[in-house]
């Protein structure tokens, strides 16, 4: 029998820059558990944020988003004056967020991990870790329209982060 490719949207392996902060954001104590001894003392890791609803999570993307466009001013006006830049190569962020939150109706809508990836376009920085990754042609297909990498959550304790 043939070997099929695997799909554009699944993730197989997780690769991190040297101090990337890491935001699980997930409603499952299993989960940030099983995440907590995979990243515990990694060497590219400089942080690990375990967040557990969509609310908190959309508060930690907004303020994040507004302190480095702030700091990026910032250095362009210290750039100017000086002739470099200030600060230093902190890495980046990456997200792994599950689709699916007990508080998901909380902005007037029914809103999933989905949706905040792409209303803060966080696709090319977050993973979608749920649970309908395997059941779900149409979020699959979904994932895969929008450039967003998909982890099933059976697949959390076998990838591999690099």
């Amino acid at each position: 029998m043939p070997i099929s490719e695997t799909p554009s949207w699944l993730i197989t392996k997780i690769e991190l820059r040297p101090n990337t902060i890491i935001v699980i954001a997930d409603d499952s104590d299993i989960i940030h558990q099983i995440w907590r001894n995979k990243l515990r003392n990694h060497r590219k890791v400089k942080s690990v944020i375990y967040i557990d609803s969509l609310k908190e999570l959309e508060d930690f993307v907004t303020k994040t988003m507004f302190s480095e466009a702030k700091t990026r001013y910032e250095e362009k006006t210290t750039r100017n004056e000086t002739g470099h830049g200030a600060g230093c190569d902190e890495g980046k962020i990456l997200y792994i967020i599950d689709n699916h939150f007990k508080d998901r109706y909380f902005s007037g809508t029914f809103d999933s991990g989905v949706m905040l990836i792409e209303r803060y376009h966080l696709e090319k920085q977050a993973i979608l870790c749920t649970g309908q990754a395997l059941r779900d042609g149409e979020l699959a297909y979904e994932c895969k329209i929008l450039g967003i990498k998909l982890l099933p959550k059976e697949f959390v304790s076998l990838i591999e982060v690099v």
